[in-house]
């Protein structure tokens, strides 16, 4: 394990080998780690996605890690926020460094090219009603041999070097990452951050399957991401509604 901090104020924690960075993370929330305290692996075997699904990590061929925020009462209101923040960070960078065209899929993936290149979770912990910490997890495909076989992806993955021919290291990547993640924290609160969404928001004004755990899939028109963080959507009865647990099937 390695350790060490980082001009953009985070300390990271590098390990070879973990279940889930998440959890490593949750884990040190409990000891008492400040805001900032980042978790790397080079290699995660049991990362968890939406819906229990799992999201593994290979050294050098995708960036997995977990991020502790201690959030400030300014920003309780906005908590359900934090997962569009990961993606919003990566977002820019890819547009910003690499001149790519990147696509937030409504709640927490980033497309490129159509595909996924990279998830978002976010787990909180609580004490009674104050948001103690909360975690960020984010995997990034960076090449191919990321991938999940195809029979067991719930979208169509790709990568950043398949889709847009970008050729980083998880640490070089990272250190993109991190300064960015800092910006948009101070932009969260602010009605600039769920406007700058909107304007990478994937599928926007067009038609999708929306799947929930609960329904079969049912075709909406995305209309624009709500200031918490839900979807609006037009049904294919033409009343609008709004959307907070769902996911656009592939």
């Amino acid at each position: 394990m390695a350790s060490g901090p980082d001009s953009a104020g985070f300390h990271q924690i590098l390990i070879p080998e973990t279940n889930s960075t998440n959890d490593e993370c949750l884990n040190l929330a409990d000891l008492g780690a400040p805001d900032g305290t980042l978790v790397r692996a080079l290699r995660q075997t049991g990362g968890r996605g939406r819906s229990g699904r799992s999201w593994h990590s290979h050294p050098e061929a995708s960036l997995t890690f977990s991020v502790l925020f201690r959030p400030q009462p300014r920003e309780y209101p906005y908590l359900t926020r934090f997962t569009l923040l990961g993606c919003l960070a990566l977002a820019r960078v890819l547009s910003r460094n690499f001149g790519a065209d990147p696509r937030i899929k409504w709640p927490n993936d980033v497309l490129l090219e159509g595909k996924k290149v990279s998830g978002v979770l976010v787990e909180t912990l609580w004490q009674d009603e104050i948001p103690s910490a909360l975690v960020l997890g984010m995997g990034v495909n960076l090449n191919d041999q990321a991938l999940p076989p195809q029979a067991d992806a719930v979208y169509p993955a790709g990568s950043l070097e398949g889709q847009a021919h970008i050729h980083t290291t998880p640490q070089s990547l990272l250190e993109y990452l991190l300064p960015e993640l800092r910006r948009a924290r101070e932009l969260l609160p602010t009605p600039g951050f769920i406007e700058e969404i909107n304007t990478c928001l994937a599928f926007k004004g067009e038609w999708v399957p929306l799947r929930t755990n609960t329904e079969t899939a049912l075709w909406v028109r995305l209309i624009s991401v709500a200031d918490d963080g839900s979807l609006w959507a037009e049904g294919e009865d033409g009343l609008l509604s709004r959307r907070y647990s769902a996911e656009i099937s592939g």
